[in-house]
């Protein structure tokens, strides 16, 4: 299989696609990437910090590059299999001063307060020396584009790797029934599962409405939900 050279324009282009993107395919299902985003990015409710962690897991790179044409289907499966080893987050955690000025912690800080709570067990951030050359490269190249792209906060967005399987079982599933949660200091995160952006719709046998996958009745109808249109 041909070797990926990882470069900023690579990247460059998968993050614009997934920053401006609202619809892709992964797994033969339609992915709003929108409602995939707002289920696994969370920001704290303190007023006093800026803090945010964001799930990413393997599916959302698969809808992304999806969209893309340029983009093989063996330069996709190889990312994939380079990622499919991880579960990967990225943390931004600060402090909102007096005057809206935001005093972020360093990444060392983070990491030492950062733990994955999965249903098999807690997990902490890996170290570096754990982690894939190739998956540290692509990590390491995004870092200068999203703060090119967001400015400070970018600049602040930390990226943490968590072992991704536990005896050749995914550690999460998102498609699965198992939440999970991230605890950031004292604060946790947690993340309910199944994410619905990620399955198959459900119909309303009234009217052919379109409902979410983890949906059972129809709010509007009291009826139970069905995998097609009538």
């Amino acid at each position: 299989m041909k070797h990926i050279p990882f470069s900023n324009r690579f990247f460059s282009i998968l993050l614009f696609l997934s920053l401006f993107s609202t619809t892709a395919f992964a797994q033969n299902v339609e992915i709003n990437l929108d409602d995939l985003i707002s289920e696994t990015q969370f920001m704290s409710d303190d007023p006093d910090l800026m803090r945010m962690v964001w799930y990413i897991p393997v599916e959302y790179w698969e809808a992304t590059f999806s969209n893309d044409p340029s983009i093989s289907d063996d330069e996709v499966k190889e990312i994939i299999d380079i990622l499919d080893d991880y579960e990967l987050f990225f943390v931004i955690d600060g402090v909102i001063g007096t005057f809206g000025n935001v005093r972020y912690q360093p990444r060392s800080e983070i990491k030492r307060n950062l733990r994955l709570h999965a249903p098999s067990g807690e997990y902490y951030p890996l170290d570096d020396n754990e982690i894939n050359g190739d998956a540290k490269s692509m990590m390491t190249i995004m870092s200068p584009i999203l703060a090119s792209m967001m400015g400070t906060m970018g600049e602040n967005m930390q990226f943490f790797f968590f072992k991704g399987k536990n005896k050749n079982k995914r550690l999460i599933n998102p498609t699965g029934n198992e939440s999970f949660k991230v605890q950031v200091a004292s604060e946790m995160f947690e993340f309910n599962l199944p994410l619905a952006s990620l399955l198959p719709p459900k119909f309303c046998p009234e009217d052919n409405a379109k409902m979410k996958g983890t949906w059972i009745y129809c709010p509007f109808h009291g009826t139970t939900l069905v995998d097609k249109a009538n």
